[in-house]
């Protein structure tokens, strides 16, 4: 959004209070950016309750995880140039125009666990959404889910249709049969391509078909130190985001125990430098 930042938020004893779920802070920067006007969000109508059997990770209502803000300019023209955010917030997904403090929608999906991170495509008519816990249930490593048991648990992507903000139905998949098993964490779009971080698989790049389905083109493995969930020392290390806005080709993937990789992308070739 022009000149405001959006912000998750977490500390009671600031300007929002979190028990009154001011749970995401925007700062209009346009006239001192160093002493933003500060507007508090209450978002307690997201994450109000855990949804079963799944969704397990519910901290507190109106709980944001994380969000991207924009100005909508997607085929739904009953919200065409509406500034608004999509939050992902643990149980669901919600919604939200910015400008009138109005809750579009809020939606979820079976297997929800912990609903974490995603990215509209450049159209608007796609959301991309990774879960950060659901292929350890899959695994079987956490024993409350196991009854999701996947031995291959392999990182899963979800491929919401918003065509229709209001009307969101249940998404597709896409199983990236290309990695070993591990946990998916942040993505992003940039043109036809999303850009995954994967921890222990490291950092991939998929392109969109014409369908929105997704198919891998490219992979970095920054780690290679498990091959799978279950017997890995820790499965969330490994490529932790994979950030694609720097320039044409180059893109950046961080690791927590391996410092930053730095990757001239040749996608046409399927390669890594």
């Amino acid at each position: 959004l022009d000149q405001l930042l959006v912000v998750g938020f977490g500390d009671e004893t600031s300007a929002c209070s979190v028990e009154d779920g001011e749970t995401v802070v925007v700062l209009d920067i346009s006239l001192d950016p160093l002493n933003p006007a500060i507007e508090c969000l209450d978002l307690d109508a997201l994450n109000a309750e855990d949804e079963p059997p799944y969704a397990m990770m519910n901290s507190y209502p109106g709980y944001v995880h994380d969000g991207q803000c924009f100005i909508y300019e997607g085929p739904d023209k009953k919200y065409s140039v509406v500034p608004m955010c999509i939050f992902f917030a643990e149980t669901e997904i919600g919604i939200y125009a910015v400008a009138n403090h109005k809750l579009i929608n809020r939606f979820t999906y079976p297997g929800a666990t912990y609903v974490h991170q995603g990215w509209v495509s450049t159209d608007f008519t796609t959301l991309y959404a990774n879960d950060e816990v659901d292929e350890e249930c899959r695994s079987g490593l956490l024993s409350h889910c196991k009854d999701l048991n996947d031995p291959s648990a392999r990182p899963d992507t979800r491929i919401f249709d918003i065509s229709s903000l209001e009307n969101i139905g249940k998404p597709r998949e896409f199983i990236n049969s290309m990695a070993h098993p591990s946990i998916d964490h942040n993505l992003y779009v940039k043109g036809d391509h999303v850009y995954s971080a994967n921890y222990e698989a490291g950092a991939r790049i998929y392109k969109i078909q014409g369908d929105k389905s997704l198919t891998e083109v490219a992979y970095f493995d920054l780690s290679k130190d498990c091959d799978d969930i279950i017997n890995c020392a820790d499965p969330f290390a490994g490529a932790w985001t994979h950030f694609p806005y720097s320039d044409s080709s180059t893109t950046i993937a961080s690791n927590g125990f391996y410092g930053l990789h730095v990757f001239r992308v040749r996608l046409e070739e399927n390669l890594f430098e």
